[in-house]
């Protein structure tokens, strides 16, 4: 987990095992927002029941524990936590897997490997002002 520094920004929560992928996320949201970094589901649920995430970008294909749905359900079914928005950041980059994860809850969807760092920056924006 790496824990940000409290400057006041909104506190985003990246779960993502892939140690390359966790480290672009950052670089294309520590600009703008405090960034939190998980690599196991678990262990993100259990430090957002401390500290709530403004947001959250959910690996669907982690490869230990729960995957980015199985996240996401819980974090749905959870009253504390089920406002927080969240966007799907996967390698299953098609039209049709990106309708089904936002039938499933996701306000957001970034495929893998991200084209610019300006999708996912873009991505979690849009996420926090339709959220407002």
């Amino acid at each position: 987990m790496t824990v940000p520094q409290g400057t006041g920004r909104l506190r985003i929560a990246i779960v993502e095992d892939d140690p390359d992928s966790a480290l672009l996320a950052v670089a294309s949201l520590s600009s703008q927002f405090d960034v939190v970094t998980f690599s196991r589901g678990e262990d993100a649920l259990a430090a957002f029941q401390r500290t709530l995430p403004d947001a959250v970008v959910l690996d669907i294909g982690l490869r230990r524990g729960m995957d980015g749905v199985q996240i996401l359900r819980t974090m749905r079914d959870d009253p504390s936590l089920a406002h927080i928005p969240a966007c799907a950041l996967t390698a299953y980059a098609s039209d049709s897997m990106r309708d089904r994860f936002l039938e499933l809850g996701f306000n957001a969807y970034v495929a893998k490997p991200l084209q610019s760092p300006e999708q996912l920056l873009d991505a979690v924006n849009g996420i926090l002002q339709s959220r407002a």
